[in-house]
């Protein structure tokens, strides 16, 4: 049986094990790695950073929505993790971002129920909605910014940007989900996985029941140790991702519908990207060339020099870093970095 000393002292403590108990006598210990992982969650790949800046999960390339043309497209809403003046110009490659948009154009944008909600309903009812919705791809953007953000530790700007959105991991993740990091050629694919990934039949009951209690297991779990944040953002695009690449093995395996073993390759995936340096994956300069993208200078920084004792400024022009000048003012001050006044 999985313990979770370190909750012992917790209301919930009782709850989550009575979830594990009835998971485990259904489904044996398939996944017991991940539960017995629960009671220090962050060797997991959790990290309460990653939950801090987990705070919105918009539609970040539907600009279609009246929600995303309101909040400025793309970039507009998502400042935690997004510098946004200097982001914006990848909006005009954004339809150039293949698996994007192979999964905009083939993939239903959104119903009306979030994944667990379509679940429950199916077994419920019997009804069948569409198991994998443009939501649950996007959430594949959501974690690979949040994960980059982390690692560089600054606001990501245009350069950034490319190697999340053309560095090949979205492309790795979602035809080799196991092996992504094991595997240095990117897969060459057209818009018939995603056709078929529309098509997938819903699971089955036992599928679905498989899904929604270990999601019961592990949203427990963090509410638990992350009880000063809200979780409920995270969870979601946690739950998508989960879903998307669960749809992604099934296809692959040439399946028509998502079985238990997929949503196993599913967390697999999932908690190996957790604790992957995502910012080895870089755009291939050649195939930002041929997409016509240009970067800019390698040194170039927007943002101002701030004199600390005189208060003045100076804004960095075009091709210029803060380390390119002095530390120190005119008035013997000493001068910092800010990125806006």
């Amino acid at each position: 049986m999985v313990s979770f000393g370190k909750l012992s002292s917790s209301s919930d403590h009782g709850k989550l094990r009575k979830y594990a108990m009835e998971f485990q006598k259904v489904y044996g210990s398939h996944l017991d790695w991940i539960f017995s992982d629960l009671d220090h969650i962050e060797t997991l790949g959790y990290s309460f950073d990653l939950i801090k800046v987990s705070k919105y999960i918009n539609p970040y390339f539907d600009d279609q929505t009246v929600l995303g043309r309101e909040l400025g497209g793309l970039f507009g809403y998502d400042s935690a993790v997004i510098w946004g003046e200097d982001a914006k110009p990848i909006k005009e490659y954004k339809n150039k971002i293949k698996l994007r948009k192979l999964a905009y154009n083939n993939l239903i944008k959104s119903s009306s129920l979030g994944v667990v909600d379509r679940l429950l309903n199916q077994i419920s009812t019997g009804f069948n909605a569409s198991f994998v919705e443009y939501r649950e791809f996007q959430s594949l953007y959501f974690f690979l910014e949040r994960l980059y953000f982390l690692k560089v530790g600054h606001r990501l700007g245009f350069r950034d940007l490319t190697n999340v959105y053309f560095g090949g991991l979205d492309e790795l993740l979602t035809f080799y989900p196991q092996d992504f990091d094991k595997v240095e050629d990117l897969p060459v694919y057209d818009s018939s996985f995603f056709i078929q990934l529309n098509k997938l039949k819903y699971p089955n009951d036992e599928t679905a029941d498989f899904f929604y209690k270990s999601r019961k297991i592990i949203n427990t779990a963090l509410k638990m140790n992350y009880k000063d944040f809200n979780t409920s953002t995270f969870i979601d695009a946690e739950e998508n991702l989960i879903v998307y690449l669960s749809g992604s093995s099934a296809v692959i395996n040439n399946r028509p519908r998502v079985i238990v073993e997929d949503v196993i390759a599913a967390y697999k995936t999932y908690y190996k990207l957790l604790k992957t340096d995502v910012t080895k994956y870089k755009a291939n300069p050649k195939t930002l060339i041929d997409l016509g993208i240009e970067l800019p200078c390698e040194n170039t920084q927007h943002g101002y020099l701030v004199c600390k004792k005189c208060g003045g400024y100076y804004k960095l022009q075009p091709g210029e870093s803060a380390e390119d000048f002095t530390s120190v003012c005119k008035c013997g001050g000493e001068l910092e970095y800010k990125e806006n006044l």
